[in-house]
C-alpha cells in the first residue's frame, strides 16, 4: 500500500491551521479601549427623558390590566405617525416595527392594530409596510421562534414587540429554559442590531419570585 506524503502534510497543516484558530477565539471577545465610545441611541423620549435604548433587550411587566398592551400600541402608533402622543416622542423619523402575540384571538389582534392605525391618523383598512403583526397563539413554541428569528432577519426592523415572551418556552418556572430565552432574545438584538421589548404578564403571587428573575435578567 502506497504512502502519500503530500497528503499527510496537507492534513497536519489544517490540523495546526484549526489549532491555532482555536486558541486565537478568545481574542474576538477582547474590548478594544482605543475605539470611540458608541454613545446609547434611544427610540423614545418620555416626559422629556430618553428611553428605550436601541439594539436593547426591554423587559415590559405588570399584572393584568395594567395597561402593558394598550402601551405598547401608543408607542407604535407614536411610531407610524412620528409625532408625539402626550408625553411620548419618537426619535427617529422613521420606524420598522414587528409585533408578534401569542395570547389574544385574531379578531382582538386585529382591533388592537387598528386601534394603533386610527391613533397614528392613518388608515385602518390598509396594509402599512413599516408595522406587520403577527398573529401566532394557534401555532407550537418552536414555530413561534422561528417565524420570529425569520421576520427579523428578513424585515430589519427597528424594533419588535413580543406580547406573550412566555409562551415562547415550556416551563417559564424552570430557570434554565428562561435562561435559554433570554440568551436566544439577546442574540437577536445582537446579531440583528433591533430592540426587541418583551411583554411578561403576571399571573398570580406563586409565580412572582420567578417573573421578577425573569424581569431581571431582561434588563
Amino acid at each position: 500500500m502506497g504512502f502519500d506524503l503530500r497528503s499527510l502534510e496537507k492534513e497536519m497543516q489544517e490540523v495546526q491551521s484549526e489549532v491555532r484558530a482555536a486558541e486565537s477565539a478568545y481574542k474576538k471577545y477582547i474590548l478594544d479601549l482605543s475605539l470611540p465610545i458608541n454613545e446609547a441611541k434611544f427610540l423614545f423620549s418620555i416626559g422629556g427623558v430618553s428611553t428605550i435604548p436601541a439594539g436593547e433587550l426591554i423587559g415590559l411587566k405588570g399584572r393584568a390590566k395594567q395597561g402593558k398592551s394598550q402601551f405598547e400600541y401608543v408607542l407604535i402608533a407614536v411610531m407610524l405617525s412620528g409625532v408625539c402622543k402626550g408625553n411620548i416622542k419618537p426619535l427617529q423619523e422613521q420606524y420598522k416595527v414587528l409585533l408578534f402575540d401569542t395570547e389574544q384571538s385574531q379578531a382582538s389582534l386585529k382591533k388592537c392594530c387598528q386601534r394603533a392605525l386610527k391613533y397614528a391618523g392613518l388608515p385602518t383598512d390598509k396594509n402599512d409596510d413599516r408595522f406587520i403583526p403577527f398573529f401566532l397563539r394557534p401555532v407550537s413554541i418552536k414555530e413561534r421562534r422561528t417565524t420570529i428569528e425569520d421576520a427579523i432577519r428578513e424585515e430589519k426592523p427597528d424594533i419588535v414587540f413580543i406580547d406573550g415572551v412566555r409562551d415562547l418556552l415550556q416551563d417559564f418556572n424552570n430557570l434554565e429554559q428562561s435562561n435559554e430565552l433570554i440568551q436566544w432574545l439577546l442574540s437577536l438584538t445582537s446579531e440583528y442590531a433591533c430592540t426587541i421589548v418583551s411583554v411578561l404578564h403576571q399571573n398570580n403571587q406563586r409565580r412572582w419570585k420567578h417573573e421578577r428573575t425573569f424581569r431581571y435578567r431582561t434588563t
